[in-house]
């Protein structure tokens, strides 16, 4: 079993998302609103500023994250990280990772539409879906949820 501490830089290299959302996942767990939570420690580096994150557990949390449609990231074989316990790089379906450059209004809109999108094609109440969002975000939300609901009432006709 692999145990390597990372950098939030080196976390969001390894999963292709922006340290900000990693940050994010930070918060959320130190709150107790992650499931699964990150398991981290503060950095002896900096002052004690920075944080260190556990692989594994970041590739949970990447698992678990409403954006794991992507290609899975995966660690090499179990009898290569016996060898070499720190392995050289993640990679994503054989392919070495590499960093996207971060997530842009245009993604994040994209993704919102998509998951509010999937969540009426399940059935979900407006209700059930706005409760996912912030209050802040509902009227863009509901149009999402509007549009969806008229592409699944042509697709039943």
């Amino acid at each position: 079993m692999v145990k390597k501490w990372v950098t939030v830089k080196e976390a969001s290299e390894i999963v292709g998302r922006s340290h900000h959302t990693v940050y994010n996942w930070i918060i959320r767990t130190r709150k107790g609103e992650a499931k699964p939570p990150l398991v981290m420690r503060r950095s002896d580096k900096e002052n004690g500023k920075g944080w260190l994150i556990l692989v594994k557990s970041l590739l949970k949390v990447e698992e678990g994250s409403p954006r794991a449609a992507r290609p899975r990231t995966r660690l090499p074989e179990d009898d290569e990280t016996e060898k070499d316990p720190l392995p050289k790089t993640i990679v994503f379906n054989g392919a070495r990772s590499c960093f996207s450059g971060g997530d842009t209004m245009r993604r994040v809109h994209a993704d919102r539409r998509k998951w509010v999108r999937s969540w009426v094609m399940e059935g979900k109440s407006l209700f059930k879906v706005l409760a996912v969002f912030s209050p802040r975000l509902h009227d863009e939300v509901e149009w999402y949820y509007q549009q969806a609901l008229a592409e699944k009432r042509e697709e039943e006709e």
